[in-house]
């Protein structure tokens, strides 16, 4: 056993309180001797259970206690000096609770080696896919190059985004109950929660997209007069990543219901991929409608992206026809790749926020 003190019960009533190793030696002084080889709390438990309430072995069992014990106890109660327990509501640091969480996300990614092989491959694979379809792209001269060259800036946005946004939509949905539970035993705080667990996405974001750069970039022969261009260019797929992630959270937060969470994405993210500024000239936005743009995470990547493709080859462009013309200046890009980089930053702040707001709302209303 691994108890110090056992405490014995038939009806409500005590029969026994004291230490264990004398619990055997107590109930053979008062006529009930464990049998040899048997266990002695099988037997126990065979004399505490009788269908007779008026059993004589039950008399026996309190008389016995009464005599023996209940003073003592009665004493020891009274002994005990009255003190005030502080109510503490969380015994850890932030620290200590993000780095647990942390750990426990890592051990659980590791333990689950086919979601993680898995993911590296098809990033391995995607890497390679868009190699192959837009091979030599960047070097083909004229406006097919240009066609070519815009397609795959885009795509990279698309395959970025929605890359980093699946594996978290359903994160906090299915993790909801478990996340209550915990939270409401105190064993750590909301934002500690919400940042050890989105924290552990944030290796694979920053991993995945150098890997993916890394096989496409030459195979697609993108800019590299400079290897500032390079880095630059898998920066943002990394920041990218990092939005699409921090809106899966969002959406994952935002309810409780996995289909609810899917069901939002395409409402959403519809209206932010048309106003990328891809499929529609920016210039070309009503009023009343062209805000939306300012709210696409997609918009400021795809333009930071061929920002950097196209400023330092301005020179291959002569002309005012659309052959001719640079793509900066034919998709009406006014902003320029590093405000690009600021505000694609700032996304991934508001909706990491929000998502912890809404994580806050649906702990407030559990409670």
């Amino acid at each position: 056993m691994l108890f110090d003190q056992v405490m014995l019960l038939v009806h409500g009533k005590f029969i026994y309180q004291g230490k264990r190793d004398k619990m055997v030696e107590y109930f053979k002084s008062i006529g009930f001797d464990c049998p040899a080889h048997s266990n002695p709390l099988d037997y126990l438990m065979s004399i505490m259970h009788h269908e007779d309430l008026n059993h004589p072995h039950y008399q026996t069992l309190f008389n016995n206690y009464n005599n023996q014990f209940q003073n003592q106890i009665l004493n020891q109660i009274e002994e005990i000096q009255k003190q005030t327990i502080q109510r503490q509501t969380i015994q850890t640091t932030f620290s200590f609770q993000v780095k647990e969480i942390f750990r426990r996300g890592m051990i659980n990614m590791k333990r689950d080696k086919v979601l993680v092989r898995g993911r590296i491959i098809m990033t391995i694979f995607i890497g390679l896919l868009i190699g192959g379809i837009f091979w030599t792209a960047g070097s083909e001269p004229g406006y097919k190059g240009i066609q070519s060259t815009i397609g795959v800036l885009f795509f990279l946005v698309m395959s970025s985004f929605m890359g980093a946004l699946n594996p978290v939509i359903i994160q906090f949905p299915d993790e909801r109950e478990v996340f209550l539970r915990e939270e409401n035993s105190k064993l750590y705080t909301t934002a500690a929660y919400f940042t050890g667990k989105s924290s552990v996405e944030i290796p694979f974001l920053i991993i995945f997209p150098i890997i993916q750069q890394l096989i496409c970039y030459w195979m697609i022969d993108l800019n590299d007069k400079s290897a500032d261009i390079v880095i630059i260019n898998i920066i943002i797929c990394i920041l990218l990543g990092l939005s699409g992630n921090s809106f899966g959270l969002m959406a994952g937060c935002m309810f409780t219901d996995v289909k609810a969470a899917s069901g939002f994405l395409p409402v959403v993210l519809m209206p932010l991929v048309i106003f990328s500024g891809f499929y529609a000239n920016q210039s070309q936005y009503m009023d009343w409608i062209g805000w939306i743009q300012y709210l696409s995470p997609m918009k400021y990547a795809f333009e930071a992206l061929v920002w950097n493709e196209f400023d330092s080859r301005s020179n291959e462009f002569v002309g005012t026809s659309i052959q001719n013309s640079s793509p900066i200046d034919t998709y009406d890009l006014s902003l320029g790749l590093w405000k690009c980089l600021v505000i694609l930053t700032a996304i991934i702040l508001f909706f990491r926020i929000m998502a912890m707001l809404f994580l806050y709302l649906l702990r407030q209303k559990q409670q």
